[in-house]
């Protein structure tokens, strides 16, 4: 079996009302997806999306023609991420890729990619992370709606220019939501928008990585006695990607869950996959069955939202 061909459809979906993101000083008028799409020579096509992949078309070659012994996905993979990590010095991040690739393999063995990762898990616990740094009494509301539909843990989004009211909506959620529910924060603006020079965590401290190293990684912090709850702000794809990761190494307690309607909504970050991942009653999410992510691609609606140079 050989990679035939790497394919990319670029997306925009509009967005109205606006997501306010609390890390982009700009309202979100549009959410841009790229579906990287993998196809074998043999008929297998596996799926991947996160980052936008720009600028990828040049490093197409170092794939094609390449190729997996299905007997052994995980020698095969670490020579794909090494080569994704030596662009990654250059030019961009394209561990999408990584995710389809990992999609062929499970296809091809006939098992869920969390069963490759070591299948410690079926289901987790998914936690509803909240998107935007909104006033006390909005979030406590919002925390309570979550929580009505079946979540049972929430992260809120910590404002490093308004440390006082971020910690107003905290205590006005908790009080909303009770000592039943948890409550996470996330400081994550200490990571830049484009353009903006203000002060950064170091490099060591937020590195972004792919499904295999992440493995390593969640294996680490496990032996250590430490939780591995990869972040997963992204669309539905890579949503699924991070959940095979985490079901597969037996992380948690918790899989993070973009979540904050009426902004951010399943189905806005789901809009290209047949059906929107969502929790079941329990505030769970269950790794799909089907062979790979198991993911089931909209192609009407990658058409329809198809961006145009």
């Amino acid at each position: 079996m050989k990679i035939g061909a790497i394919r990319l459809d670029r997306m925009r979906l509009p967005l109205d009302p606006p997501f306010n993101a609390a890390w982009d000083p700009l309202p979100r008028r549009h959410f841009d997806a790229t579906l990287v799409t993998v196809e074998t020579d043999e008929g297998v096509t596996g799926y991947g999306s996160g980052d936008t992949m720009d600028g990828f078309e040049p490093f197409e070659p170092l794939f094609t023609g390449r190729d997996p012994p299905p007997t052994s996905p995980f020698l095969f993979m670490a020579n794909h991420v090494r080569v994704i990590e030596s662009i990654g010095f250059h030019a961009g991040r394209y561990w999408p890729l990584e995710a389809a690739l990992w999609d062929i393999i499970g296809q091809v063995t006939g098992q869920p990619v969390s069963v490759l990762f070591g299948g410690a898990a079926r289901r987790l616990p998914a936690y509803a992370s909240f998107g935007e740094a909104r006033p006390p009494q909005a979030r406590a509301e919002a925390a309570l709606a979550a929580k009505a539909v079946g979540f049972r843990a929430a992260k809120l989004r910590i404002d490093r220019t308004d440390i006082g009211t971020s910690l107003q909506s905290v205590r006005a959620t908790r009080a909303a939501v009770g000592d039943d529910f948890t409550l996470m924060a996330d400081l994550n603006q200490w990571w830049r928008m484009a353009g903006d020079t203000s002060p950064a965590l170091d490099q060591a401290a937020v590195l972004a990585v792919g499904m295999l190293r992440a493995r390593s990684i969640g294996e680490l912090a496990l032996l250590r006695g430490r939780w591995f709850t990869p972040h997963t702000w992204t669309n539905g794809l890579g949503l699924l990607a991070n959940l095979h990761v985490v079901a597969g190494v037996g992380g948690g307690p918790y899989v993070e869950f973009p979540y904050d309607p009426p902004g951010w909504t399943e189905a806005r970050r789901d809009f290209f996959l047949a059906e929107p991942i969502r929790i079941d009653a329990d505030g769970c999410l269950t790794v799909p069955d089907a062979p790979g992510l198991g993911a089931t691609i909209n192609h009407p609606a990658v058409a329809r939202y198809a961006r145009t140079a």
